[in-house]
């Protein structure tokens, strides 16, 4: 931004972070993800189903109107619509080319890494002298220039190591793809972190064979995601209910696999090592960026799930582009799309208010970070126990808050009912004291009466 203070204009129903990163990313100058000019090769408009006179929130950029930063199209960025937004028939307004895709776009729980790696790219590129040979979609951190800030699931100098969460049941992370086929399976609650490698020059071959999961979709809190695209840090499929058995093969020769389980559930994929070319998956090469002179998005709409209305109006300025955004040489492939429709379970939003008696587990911010774009960004000084409370409050979708309300209003009903049964008991019992006491006329007793009715059950 330049030129003064920047407004946000949040409506009832949109009062979560996410959502606020959301508007707050319009107002660092970003369009929706769909709204990218490389999106055709990643989604379906279907504009049939669009409800009428809001065709316009489905409108593709120009390349010159727009910079990507080299970072891919992100299905998992807090920027996607969800398959149903603004939807006229109940019917999806949008659809994933690959169709594994499909339950990862509209999630609203988190910025993606890639949300938070385009802000530093536009914001804090020159900050560092020079940049370290980070992995798997890995960037030299802006804040301390001596590490690599990792994708979900990674860790290490150069993220190349997962991150050993406290899950006891994950057992083995590191998994090597043979010509011979394997069998991973998880159930129960975890949250595990794998990394399949084939040999350098093979890619890895995957069999979803069984998910089941009680969840809503999009995918937000219990899923297991399958990363086989080109670019690691970049979100992958996530699959959060039953499918039918899916196949694809990575974009390269490393896959990464998280299981995130809330509850019960379950997942279990063949893979094995394979030649040949990629196929499925989000392979497309990146766009490389061109553009010199990024303008910002005029409007920022809001999140379609907060009552189907839009904000008014916000403007901003066009910012220069910051040096160094030329997307990495990577080799050409081709992009197989599935051809098979899955069914699509749709989660009605729910409109839930702030729990304000529930402390939630936040990221550390240092001071320097308050005044500055990046200070969306939690300090990376996180142990690990720190770092797993915190994925586990971040993955809190509103369905479960609203259960947890839910329960709080039974224990609420209970107790008032309780409390109901329990006076009536009293009085019952007073009465028939009272009543013996009338009858008889026995001193003893109209003192337990007496002693009774100053006790409190």
């Amino acid at each position: 931004m330049i030129g003064g203070v920047q407004q946000v204009s949040i409506g009832q129903g949109c009062d979560y972070p996410a959502i606020v990163g959301h508007e707050t990313g319009h107002a660092l100058g970003f369009y929706h993800e769909q709204a990218r000019f490389d999106r055709d090769s990643y989604v379906r408009i279907l504009t049939q189903n669009i409800q009428s006179g809001l065709e316009s929130q489905f409108t593709k950029q120009s390349q010159n109107s727009m910079v990507t930063f080299g970072v891919p199209y992100d299905y998992g960025s807090v920027m996607h619509y969800d398959p149903y937004s603004f939807s006229r028939n109940n019917q999806p307004t949008i659809q994933t080319n690959d169709l594994n895709y499909q339950d990862t776009i509209g999630q609203r729980i988190e910025l993606s890494f890639n949300d938070i790696k385009k802000i530093n790219f536009a914001y804090c590129n020159s900050t560092c002298s020079s940049t370290l040979p980070c992995q798997n979609g890995g960037y030299t951190d802006p804040k301390t220039c001596n590490s690599c800030r990792c994708p979900s699931g990674l860790t290490g100098t150069y993220c190349d190591t997962p991150i050993q969460y406290q899950s006891s049941n994950c057992g083995t992370l590191n998994l090597n793809a043979t010509t011979t086929s394997k069998t991973l399976t998880q159930s129960g609650y975890g949250y595990c972190n794998f990394i399949i490698q084939a040999p350098v020059g093979q890619r890895v071959a995957i069999s979803v064979d069984s998910i089941r999961f009680n969840a809503f979709t999009p995918c937000e809190s219990s899923y297991v995601e399958i990363k086989y695209g080109w670019d690691i840090g970049n979100t992958g499929a996530r699959f959060c209910s039953t499918v039918r058995t899916r196949s694809v093969t990575s974009a390269t020769n490393i896959v990464l696999v998280l299981y995130r389980n809330l509850g019960s559930g379950s997942f279990s994929i063949s893979y094995s090592a394979v030649t040949g070319s990629s196929g499925g998956g989000q392979t497309t090469q990146p766009p490389q960026t061109t553009t010199t002179r990024p303008w910002w998005t005029t409007t920022t709409p809001c999140w379609p799930w907060c009552r189907n209305e839009t904000d008014s109006n916000t403007e901003t300025s066009p910012i220069a582009t910051p040096p160094n955004t030329e997307a990495p040489t990577i080799p050409s492939t081709t992009e197989t799309i599935p051809t098979e429709i899955p069914s699509i379970t749709r989660a009605s939003p729910i409109e839930v208010p702030v729990i304000t008696d529930v402390s939630p587990i936040v990221p550390t911010y240092t001071e320097s970070t308050l005044s500055s774009p990046i200070a969306l960004i939690p300090s990376t000084e996180i142990s690990p126990v720190d770092e797993h409370l915190e994925s586990f409050d971040k993955k809190m979708t509103e369905a479960q808050i609203e259960g947890y309300k839910m329960i709080l209003g039974i224990a609420d009903d209970f107790q008032n009912s309780l409390s109901n049964v329990i006076e009536e008991k009293r009085s019952l019992l007073l009465k028939r004291i009272n009543d013996l006491v009338t009858k008889n006329g026995i001193k003893e007793q109209k003192e337990s009466t007496e002693v009774f009715q100053n006790k409190s059950l």
